[in-house]
């Protein structure tokens, strides 16, 4: 299986860029993964929300250059769908039966994802109705994706 993130921005601190290094150790095991982290859009403290709208637009369009025609996109956004793992592991199952192996995993930055991502996306995907920071879900993606996938 061919497994792609792409994230805004990088992963500060340690004890994240640690965690990832250590599953994405062991996903490679069994698959293909690359991770492509872009630049996230400097937004002033006190903007508005039009400021934010544009800011999260120009990130839309830097992960967006990473996207290939023949994966399917998985945005990971609050209002996706909250499968179980036994659930996803089918959804995954299906698409392989499909002869369709290559998946691309969009994480947005700390304001979300465009509208252009999401409504360009195959699947939209949840693991909460909570608000995490966009760090953790790259280890919380990475630890499922090893659930469904190894």
């Amino acid at each position: 299986m061919k497994l792609k993130i792409i994230a805004v921005g990088k992963l500060k601190e340690e004890y994240w860029r640690d965690t990832v290094k250590l599953l994405t150790a062991e996903l490679l095991k069994k698959n293909s993964l690359e991770i492509i982290e872009v630049e996230d859009e400097a937004i002033p403290e006190n903007a508005g929300g039009l400021l934010i709208i544009k800011a999260v637009n120009i990130e839309g369009e830097r992960l967006r250059r990473y996207i290939a025609e023949d994966e399917i996109v998985w945005s990971l956004c609050i209002d996706g769908e909250k499968p179980s793992t036994e659930k996803w592991r089918n959804k995954f199952q299906k698409y392989a039966e499909e002869g369709r192996d290559k998946h691309c995993f969009i994480i947005g930055g700390s304001c979300g994802l465009s509208k252009r991502i999401m409504n360009n996306s195959d699947e939209k995907l949840s693991f909460s109705s909570m608000t995490f920071p966009h760090q953790l879900m790259r280890v919380v993606l990475l630890e499922q994706l090893m659930q469904i996938t190894m």
